[in-house]
């Protein structure tokens, strides 16, 4: 092979396909397939971290507002509750960049500075702010709440030990009580 027709295959992805380079080398397109039964979000959050990347220069306010939301997915991916779960920001990155691939561009290839899909996004990121916002407000009010309950539960423990030591005393007088009469009407002939 002719060393002036010898282009490394990765920048040849990155440049036919328009996808953008990451740290580890890798290219992200707006995933394919967006079937619910396909259980990692993955490939949209790093799709979408992608966009981010790929505006800073040419609109960094609307880079920063992804990040954010990122920083947001992060910072509950990181509390110890959210092992047992899906992280609820993945589950709206996924739906927002699903909506797009079924609704308005379900067979094209997309890559992170897509024209079209660009136009989709910036409008509709708020409403992706939004719900998060929600979610977070949300996750952070059943948190407080079951705290609260875990408070009031520690305070009726305490209550419950003393009544239940309250009616353990009762309960053994009243059995004294009746086996005393019990052997007192066992005597008598």
């Amino acid at each position: 092979m002719h060393k002036a027709f010898f282009i490394p295959f990765f920048f040849l992805q990155c440049t036919l396909v328009g996808a953008a380079p990451t740290a580890d080398n890798t290219v992200f397109l707006l995933p394919l397939e967006c079937s619910e039964l396909l259980p990692d979000n993955t490939p949209f959050v790093r799709f979408f971290e992608s966009v981010a990347r790929g505006r800073l220069r040419q609109d960094k306010t609307f880079a920063k507002r992804i990040f954010e939301v990122v920083a947001l997915r992060d910072r509950i991916q990181n509390t110890g509750a959210q092992a047992r779960e899906q992280n609820p920001i993945d589950l709206l990155i996924r739906k927002t960049l699903c909506f797009y691939r079924e609704k308005k561009d379900p067979l094209r290839l997309v890559p992170y500075d897509d024209a079209d899909f660009l136009a989709y996004l910036k409008p509709n990121l708020g409403d992706l702010e939004k719900k998060v916002a929600e979610v977070i407000a949300q996750r952070e009010y059943d948190r407080e709440q079951r705290l609260e309950y875990e408070r009031m539960l520690t305070q009726n423990q305490a209550l419950e030990d003393a009544v239940r030591a309250q009616a353990e005393l009762a309960a053994e007088k009243e059995y004294e009580r009746l086996a005393k009469k019990a052997r007192m009407k066992a005597k008598a002939p």
